[in-house]
């Protein structure tokens, strides 16, 4: 006999309720290989279960560490969504398309016990002043109400925004659904607050001229700066948008920003532990905050790393490639020993044949592709010089893989890592006995 909806949450709950207290009893944390960028200290960024990540955190003293948490986790659509990439050689170009994440489960039951285990990890590793954004939608959202009610208390709800949009597509036989909701709890009454501003436009758009008001004019007239509301309009990250990382999901900078000024400050630690296209990372950065993010895909991890690259404050990153179903395809290259040092030469790379004839490439044009861009499919490029810790030395993303890199001295190894547009993950080990002059290998 089917549950009902309450007898649906209750056992949600308590299902939750033993499985964290499992979780945390066990202490069966991930190993972790951490690359460091940098100093390694403005960021982290997990490649993993984002369980895995907050249960190492805990272990690691972060509990009641964190001020903000931001999460725009899978919504229960039933769909699975992509990474659509532009191939471009010198006379052609090719539209390919990756999954990033697979939004199907069994039934709704499994989706809100998934997402309930790491809602309270959350609320485990929120600070006192600490705020969580859970970002939802008409599917949802009345579920969530009450779990959050049930981990933080009913009285730490905060607000439910609604973030409102213009995109395609008309409603024919209901309203159009125009907007996703954001929950909003606070872990204490101590809460993060930076009120915002936002611009109230005059009747007929006209001054006022009222005492001790402080009106401006823009290109449409007359208004007001008025605390912000639980409506914002902000506009979806168009097709053309600088913006635009190829993720389905994308959602923009400016929604994250605001979340970011009003519900953190300029020492907090902002954490996003369903990551995907980065923009919550690319945001904290950009407001010098310190952030941590966990996603399990390699798409995402390749992703963020691009939108970060220009970052000089350094991250850290713990990255876990064992649990990758992509299959690598064929690298040919050549480690050479000259002058200078020694120098990887990467000659060609094809992906497997299921990849290439799943209907993701056409294979008319795949000989051409290669034949004028032979290195078209690699996606990125990281040098890790590896001593007492691994390092990243450089960083290279598509369209700017080079075919030579140096390898640079002082290190006991050096691992040369490289992930394809469809997410399969190669390395080369570089030092001692596997230099060798003129040496050519196939993976």
């Amino acid at each position: 006999m089917a549950l009902n909806k309450f007898e649906l949450l209750d056992k949600t709950i308590k299902d939750s309720e033993k499985e964290v207290d499992q979780l945390l009893k066990c202490k069966t944390f991930f190993e972790a290989e951490s690359l460091v960028k940098g100093d390694g200290l403005r960021s982290i960024l997990y490649f993993c279960d984002n369980i895995k990540a907050m249960l190492q955190l805990l272990d690691s003293g972060m509990e009641g560490k964190i001020d903000l948490v931001y999460i725009d986790p899978p919504f229960n659509t039933r769909s699975s969504y992509n990474k659509k990439l532009r191939l471009k050689s010198r006379s052609h170009s090719l539209d390919i398309s990756s999954e990033t994440y697979n939004d199907n489960w069994k039934n709704l039951g499994e989706y809100l016990q998934m997402m309930t285990i790491r809602l309270m990890l959350i609320h485990r590793l929120l600070s006192e002043k600490g705020t969580l954004y859970l970002h939802v939608d008409y599917r949802t959202s009345h579920y969530f109400r009450l779990i959050l009610d049930h981990i933080f208390g009913e009285y730490r709800f905060l607000n439910e925004v609604i973030w409102a949009y213009k995109s395609g597509g008309t409603g024919r036989r209901s309203f159009s659904k125009k907007h996703d909701n954001i929950l909003v709890y606070t872990k204490t009454d101590k809460y993060i607050f930076n009120p915002q501003k936002e611009k109230s436009y005059n009747r007929g758009f006209a001054p006022y001229r009222f005492k001790n008001v402080e009106e401006f004019k823009d290109e449409i007239g007359w208004h007001t700066l008025v605390n912000l509301r639980d409506v914002w309009n902000i506009d979806m990250v168009g097709r053309t948008s600088s913006e635009r990382a190829g993720y389905e999901t994308q959602k923009p900078l400016a929604l994250l920003r605001r979340i970011i000024q009003t519900s953190s400050n300029e020492d907090s630690i902002v954490a996003d532990f369903f990551l995907g296209s980065g923009t919550t990372a690319k945001a904290a950065m950009e407001s010098g905050r310190k952030f941590i993010g966990s996603d399990s895909s390699t798409i995402s991890y390749v992703t963020v790393s691009k939108r970060l690259k220009d970052d000089n404050l350094g991250s850290r990153i713990f990255a876990d490639f064992n649990q990758i179903t992509a299959t690598p395809g064929k690298l040919t290259y050549r480690i050479l020993k000259n002058g200078e040092g020694i120098v990887l030469y990467l000659q060609e790379y094809i992906p497997p044949r299921d990849e290439l004839y799943s209907g993701k490439v056409d294979p008319e044009k795949l000989s051409s592709l290669v034949e004028e861009s032979p290195l078209i499919f690699l996606d990125y490029i990281t040098v890790i010089g590896v001593n007492s810790e691994r390092m990243i030395l450089s960083e290279y993303f598509m369209p700017d893989i080079p075919q030579q890199i140096m390898i640079p001295d002082g290190y006991k190894k050096v691992i040369v890592q490289l992930v394809d547009v469809f997410g399969a993950v190669q390395e080369i080990a570089i030092g001692g006995d596997s230099i060798e002059q003129d040496g050519r290998t196939e993976a």
